[in-house]
């Protein structure tokens, strides 16, 4: 559905709002010491292979292993909620987020943005649920989703103007 339905992909984004919304709100709530530094692992995981994509190392391999991590920063932040629901969806779902965060990057490049700038969002997420600030977290989240759905758009456009061309 994601793959090939472009309003899969919106769709999609709409249930990340609700879910993943939610998910920092409990998580600056709820969140462990441990469950924090899974947070921040993931980021780290995303750091490294942005390093070893800018150095143009194994750039297929370090693609996959940045987005895996950023799959993993988003389920890392469900369990991070200490709702085993949320985290039961945000597992279900990464095949289709994994899908979805192709398309994303492709807009975000588009933008002028870097891998780097996911990353400094991902960090201001942790920060604040980090500081049990669970309505900037929440707010943070939420502009990190429209930034998304904002590179989808972007991303989609382009592929369908560069099918008319």
């Amino acid at each position: 559905l994601v793959q090939y339905d472009p309003k899969g992909l919106f769709d999609l984004v709409e249930v990340r709002a609700a879910l993943e919304i939610q998910s920092v709100t409990l998580a600056a709530k709820k969140a462990s010491r441990a469950g924090l530094a899974a947070i921040e692992n993931t980021i780290d995981a995303m750091q490294s292979a942005a390093h070893d994509l800018r150095s143009g190392r194994d750039v297929e391999a370090a693609e996959r292993r940045y987005h895996d991590a950023d799959v993993g920063f988003h389920e890392a932040l469900a369990l991070a909620s200490g709702n085993r629901i949320l985290t039961y969806l945000f597992e279900a779902m990464a095949s289709p987020l994994q899908e979805s965060f192709y398309l994303t990057r492709r807009g975000h490049e588009l933008r002028g943005h870097t891998h780097e700038h996911t990353i400094a969002a991902h960090r201001t997420i942790l920060n604040f649920v980090r500081q049990g600030d669970a309505r900037a977290a929440a707010e943070a989240m939420r502009t990190h989703l429209e930034d998304t759905e904002r590179d989808i758009r972007l991303a989609l456009g382009s592929r369908t103007a560069a099918l008319r061309g």
